[in-house]
């Protein structure tokens, strides 16, 4: 891809659209990344040109973009940080406050002070250097993205956009695209109504227009890869689109993400990319992402962090309604390693020296209760030796950080360098069960079947045949010498 596209920067015939995501995506690299970034645009300025809808919703979006702007992020991490740990030391301060342990009431109020200090100290540090207000002067007055964007609009590379009369026809088009899952579209939907349901659509045939009016190909360049087909770790433009732009505009059109495209125009152009670019560039977030996960580095980390931090922590760690402390029951959880499952992963950030990835999880964790009282008048607890297990379960965040300020291909796969930071939600019931619920024979599942002697049976003991056989009759497991042709002896007797 990258070579296709340098081929035709060589060329005169051809005109290149950004899609807003990639315009927006500037905002969250780091200040050198970016600069790099803009100065590779600046190169090509001259061919490219904005879309009506592109330029729109750039406006509309960007200062929500500039809320995640590095300094300010970091600043918000350490108040949720410091917010993790106040709110698990007072949880497992209160557990001792339940069990009356003398003087607790103090040393909770002298925790309070020192979480109250430490939060002091964050506010007096932004206050005395205005750092929050010096990024906002920044961002608002010497915005390189906007001046780029507004440069283009001053040299007439903004299009003028469709008639209403147009756009209403497009979204009628549309909704029937959109049913037969025709590209582009159909798959950015989520949080958007109205004409909004159908901007992508609306600048796919902007572009068709340039190119008929222009008589050039297109280098269409997108962040966006909802409707792109995945092969392996790239994404490639989907052929139907590429289709329909030869037959309606009679040109071509070059479909590339944002980072191949730079690259192409940093090669072709002798820009130098620092080391922090190289990384983007030449490994994929895809590519890395799956190491993460494929390598168990982060269901690795996640593990990890909840032998240390949830383990020991008790009831603070669940849902309080599960459980009556005043009945005496007393729960922990377990220290088998827990089921973990990714759900979603993506690049969050990307700062100068640093990535840092977001994984969202799902955590299925064994807990057990003992019925411990505490009898006052030796002074001793005793355990009643009832016990009840539990599967709980619950999401969270995992976020690495991987220092790249060394980087090179042999240490990709290094994660010597690499922190990860875990938070749980409060943890939730699936279901419970005492051990007079547990299958006889393996004593390991729930029971939902029965044995011939009315005792639980689970569905991996019940389909295991070497220890009996279930009669077709009346669905109990029986041992094999009771087998008559596959039903049990009273069975057989009523046929």
């Amino acid at each position: 891809m990258i070579e296709k596209i340098k081929t035709t920067l060589s060329t005169n015939d051809y005109i290149i659209v950004i899609d807003t995501s990639s315009y927006l995506d500037l905002y969250r690299y780091s200040p050198i990344v970016k600069d790099t970034f803009l100065d590779a645009i600046e190169k090509i300025k001259d061919k490219v040109s904005i879309p009506k809808v592109v330029e729109y919703e750039f406006f509309k979006n960007y200062k929500d973009v500039m809320k995640d702007f590095k300094p300010t992020f970091i600043f918000k991490e350490l108040e949720k940080i410091n917010d993790k740990y106040s709110e698990n030391i007072i949880k497992k301060l209160k557990v001792l406050k339940d069990f009356e342990f003398p003087n607790i009431e103090k040393t909770i109020e002298e925790i309070n002070d020192k979480i109250e200090q430490m939060e002091k100290i964050l506010e007096d540090y932004q206050e005395d250097h205005e750092i929050i207000e010096t990024i906002k002067e920044d961002s608002n007055e010497n915005d390189k993205v906007i001046q780029l964007i507004n440069s283009l609009k001053a040299q007439g590379k903004v299009l003028n956009g469709f008639p209403i009369e147009k756009i209403y026809q497009i979204c009628a088009e549309g909704k029937n695209r959109y049913k037969n899952k025709i590209a582009p579209g159909y798959g950015d939907t989520k949080g958007k109504e109205g004409i909004a349901l159908y901007s992508d659509l609306i600048i796919w045939f902007e572009i068709i227009e340039l190119a008929k009016e222009q008589n050039k190909d297109i280098i269409f360049v997108t962040s966006d890869f909802k409707e792109w087909n995945q092969v392996s770790d790239t994404s490639v433009f989907p052929k139907e689109m590429e289709k329909e732009f030869k037959r309606k505009a009679n040109k071509n059109i070059i479909g590339t993400n944002f980072r191949s495209f730079i690259d192409a125009v940093m090669q072709n152009y002798g820009i130098r990319k620092p080391e922090a670019i190289e990384k983007i560039l030449e490994f994929t977030s895809k590519k890395y992402l799956n190491c993460l996960t494929e390598d168990k580095i982060i269901e690795d980390g996640i593990i990890d962090a909840y032998h240390e931090d949830i383990v020991y922590s008790g009831i603070a760690s669940v849902n309080n309604e599960i459980f009556f402390r005043d009945s005496g029951e007393y729960f922990n959880f377990s220290d088998e390693d827990p089921e973990v499952i990714i759900l979603n992963k993506k690049i969050e950030e990307c700062l100068e020296n640093e990535i840092i990835y977001l994984f969202e999880f799902e955590i299925i964790a064994k807990g057990i209760s003992e019925d411990i009282v505490f009898i006052e008048s030796i002074g001793e607890s005793f355990d009643r030796g009832d016990y009840r297990s539990y599967i709980l379960k619950s999401k969270g965040e995992a976020k690495l950080t991987q220092t790249i300020e060394n980087f090179n291909e042999e240490n990709l796969y290094d994660h010597s360098n690499s922190t990860i930071n875990v938070e749980f939600e409060i943890f939730q019931e699936e279901y419970s069960y005492d051990q007079s619920e547990l299958c006889v024979e393996c004593q390991q599942e729930v029971g939902g079947y029965q044995n011939s002697s009315g005792e639980p049976i689970c569905q991996r003991c019940m389909d295991d045949t070497t220890t009996g056989f279930c009669c077709a009759g009346c669905g109990l497991k029986f041992p094999h010498e009771e087998d008559t042709g596959g039903f049990c002896r009273a069975c057989a007797d009523e046929m």
